[in-house]
């Protein structure tokens, strides 16, 4: 395995990959901290903070106003926002009307006169809000689907938990980028190796070994480079962590992911720890499969160039599910779990997608690390078989 790793690490393009990783990791959460800007009303004058500044003073404002999102909270802030003459730049700040616009506005444009607001209960609102995206995308979901979602719905717990949570969506941000270049560096790697004896016509010698030697050299090429970007993916998302999370400690950590913005329609049951969590295991599990799916690619068509291009087609048709109409229900439905499809966070979470699997009902979102490990498996077995036989076969 050292040997194909060195292998690995020789080639140039690797090492622009694993640059190019370390310059994303450190850039793109500094970038999108010194971009955010927060506006905060002192002695009724509009102060602008910016970076991490902007963050500490956004961290003292949620101190003033966090804790359990109660129906009563929300009541008060709805007759307060009629009444009361509030400037628009603090409304734009205010985190209770912004979940008060989510949550009561139409699904459909997402518009809200807070003067008409009607009076049902938020987390009644929040149910039927949910059942609005139903009949709106009614083409995308089947009856079996939306029985489960009614169940689940009556199941959930309430009320959510507000905290700070800003740092967490920059976070976010910054390691979904960082995953699909990794996710594109994994397929260049990939694609590199089981070409690579036929490329440097190896392929004449190796095809005499024991087919046990060859098997014994597949799996330490497809080891090799799965420790190489198993490495870089902790290594880079604990710089993006530094960067992003441990300066404001674990604000944020058990708020519920329906606060979060554009998440008030998720039906997974899961504050923001569980969402990291889920996001870092299927990331790195839907990267490593796209590797193994690669080097099965790889032995088939035994050419580097076509081998980057069929991946490429793969990850690409993963990623255009969600421009698919409604009416392929279907096809979108089992193309969310696709392994390569982990990675996409928002499109996961935010849909009702259900599947039943020995009488039990899950979601994409849990479902698919089943759906990753079963391809690791599977890829993995067949390269090892298909390695040697190619071999032999030239």
């Amino acid at each position: 395995m050292v040997y194909e790793l060195k292998k690995l690490l020789g080639i140039k393009g690797v090492r622009w990959i694993i640059f190019l990783s370390f310059a994303v990791a450190i850039l793109l959460p500094l970038y999108f901290i010194f971009d955010y800007e927060t506006v905060q009303m002192i002695d009724n004058k509009a102060e602008v903070y910016k970076g991490y500044v902007g963050l500490n003073a956004r961290k003292e404002y949620f101190s003033k106003i966090g804790g359990f999102v109660t129906e009563e909270n929300i009541k008060d802030e709805i007759t307060r926002y009629r009444t009361a003459n509030i400037p628009d730049i603090t409304l734009d700040e205010s985190e209770y009307y912004r979940i008060i616009n989510e949550a009561y506005s139409s699904y459909k444009d997402n518009s809200l006169d807070i003067k008409r607001v009607n009076n049902i209960p938020f987390y009644s609102r929040w149910k039927e809000k949910i059942y609005e995206k139903i009949d709106f995308k009614y083409k995308a979901y089947d009856d079996d689907e939306i029985q489960q979602v009614r169940v689940a719905l009556d199941n959930f717990a309430v009320p959510f938990y507000l905290e700070f949570y800003e740092h967490w969506v920059i976070f976010f941000k910054s390691s979904f980028v960082f995953c699909c270049i990794l996710l594109l560096g994994v397929v260049f790697c990939s694609s590199q190796l089981f070409p690579y004896e036929k490329v440097t016509h190896m392929d004449l010698v190796l095809g005499t070994l024991n087919p046990k030697i060859l098997r014994k050299m597949a799996w330490d090429k497809m080891l090799a480079v799965s420790v190489c970007f198993i490495v870089l993916f902790v290594i880079c998302n604990l710089i993006i962590i530094s960067l992003t999370i441990l300066p404001f400690y674990n604000e944020g950590w058990n708020m519920q992911i329906q606060l979060l913005p554009g998440f008030f329609t998720a039906i997974y049951a899961w504050t923001i720890k569980d969402m990291f969590f889920w996001y870092m295991i299927v990331s790195i599990g839907s990267i490593l499969s796209m590797s193994f799916i690669t080097f099965f690619i790889g032995n088939i068509v035994k050419e580097m160039y076509l081998t980057i291009l069929l991946s490429l087609l793969v990850v690409s048709a993963n990623f255009s599910i969600a421009y698919l109409p409604d009416a392929f229900k279907i096809v979108k439905r089992y193309m969310e779990i696709s392994p390569v499809n982990g990675i996409n966070l928002f499109g996961i979470i935010t849909s009702m997608h259900n599947f039943r699997v020995l009488g039990k009902t899950f979601l994409s979102g849990e479902i698919i690390i089943a759906v990753i490990l079963l391809t690791i498996l599977f890829s993995f077995l067949l390269n090892l078989i298909l390695f040697p036989r190619r071999l032999k076969n030239n």
